[in-house]
């Protein structure tokens, strides 16, 4: 008889274990999807100045005769690359060295994740014996196109930024990043990928938040 008391009592303490952890799990997940949340749509008002940017600097298209410059210092036709829409990174030598290391570093892992033919690089190397220095420092394995300007009303932030383009030239989804919105170029990322290169019925589409659309 002395151990039913005994029994009941780890019964009871297991039970409150149980519902203890059960409670943290639920707060845990209440706090990631709210973070979650709030990432988004800081993501959301990122996107949406950024698209500001373009429109006051009226450059919201490539043009068929823009140039950018091979690791084999042959001029290309950008959009001559171009068959699908592509996920363009600008970064040019005048950026800060963190930043950059940073981002080559990422985009690196996403090229890895989604596909090396999804995405266009283009610095701002002189010549052909720079770019090898800076592809060995940074150990880049992709390729690496080069071009003195190319949004200037955005290259003149003197920060990388990302951009959508596609086959007719126009540029979309514009995102100049900096140490703060790095969390947020991960989701940006998944954004676009979820609305240029995969079929889902439910898509969200950023435009809609914006003023403009």
């Amino acid at each position: 008889m002395k151990k039913t008391p005994i029994f009941l009592l780890l019964v009871i303490g297991f039970l409150v274990f149980m519902y203890a952890n059960t409670y943290k799990s639920e707060l845990k997940i209440k706090e990631e999807t709210l973070n979650l949340k709030r990432s988004q749509q800081i993501l959301i008002s990122n996107f949406c100045i950024n698209q500001e940017i373009l429109y006051k600097n009226g450059n919201y298209k490539i043009t068929d005769e823009f140039l950018v410059t091979d690791e084999l210092n042959t001029n290309k036709i950008l959009l001559e690359l171009v068959d699908e829409p592509k996920i363009v990174f600008r970064f040019t030598s005048d950026n800060c060295e963190p930043c950059i290391y940073t981002h080559i570093n990422l985009l690196a892992s996403m090229i890895k994740k989604y596909g090396q033919d999804k995405f266009i690089v283009i610095g701002n190397s002189k010549n052909r014996r720079q770019l090898k220095i800076f592809k060995d420092e940074y150990k880049v394995d992709f390729p690496i196109f080069n071009s003195h300007h190319l949004i200037e009303g955005v290259d003149k932030y003197n920060i990388p930024y990302y951009f959508v383009l596609s086959k007719t030239g126009d540029i979309d989804m514009l995102h100049i990043t900096d140490k703060a919105s790095f969390d947020f170029t991960k989701e940006y990322f998944k954004i676009v990928n979820d609305r240029y290169f995969v079929d889902h019925e439910d898509c969200n589409d950023l435009h809609s938040f914006c003023d403009h659309h």
